[in-house]
């Protein structure tokens, strides 16, 4: 370190109005201490939030899919007079897609596109400042995927037991 600090290859950065003193004293910090600490903290938030937001992305399908399948008596009957009526199998399984659609799918639109606002911020204005180019929408992605995942898998639930409830074994 004392070679690199006489060879003048050592350009200090010094503030506007300040001069090299003749002589220097200098104190080593450790910068990687500072940011392994920060990292650890942010870390641990991020797991916490993780967390929290996968018991809500559950708790929210549940209800979601629990508000559909309670009204089941009600569809049956419903779906009974369709079925009367003469209305193909097919277009009354386009019906059911319809409805868990506008249930599930409209619900979905807002943590999408609140989470992409969030890390589209994010990555504006502490992309500078994070160590790693394009973590923020990276990990942003990484976050969507796993809503959209557990999301579609109780919608998927929910349409393959509605199905199995209202309509009759070969329309299914």
């Amino acid at each position: 370190m004392k070679q690199f600090l006489n060879s003048g290859k050592w350009q200090p950065e010094l503030q506007s109005g300040q001069q090299f003193p003749e002589k220097v004293t200098m104190g080593v910090t450790v910068k990687a201490w500072g940011v392994a600490n920060s990292l650890t903290g942010f870390t641990a938030i991020s797991f916490c939030g993780l967390y929290l937001s996968i018991i809500f992305i559950i708790l929210s399908c549940s209800i979601l899919a629990f508000e559909q399948l309670s009204a089941i008596d009600k569809n049956q009957k419903n779906y009974a007079v369709i079925d009367r009526l003469g209305v193909p199998g097919r277009k009354q399984a386009s019906l059911i897609r319809r409805e868990l659609s506008t249930v599930f799918l409209i619900p979905l639109l807002f943590p999408l596109l609140l989470t992409f606002l969030l890390i589209a911020g994010v990555q504006f204005f502490f992309g500078e400042a994070i160590l790693q180019q394009g973590l923020v929408p990276l990990y942003g992605l990484v976050t969507l995927l796993l809503f959209c995942a557990i999301y579609l898998t109780y919608f998927g639930a929910t349409m393959f037991l509605f199905k199995k409830v209202i309509l009759r074994p070969e329309m299914r």
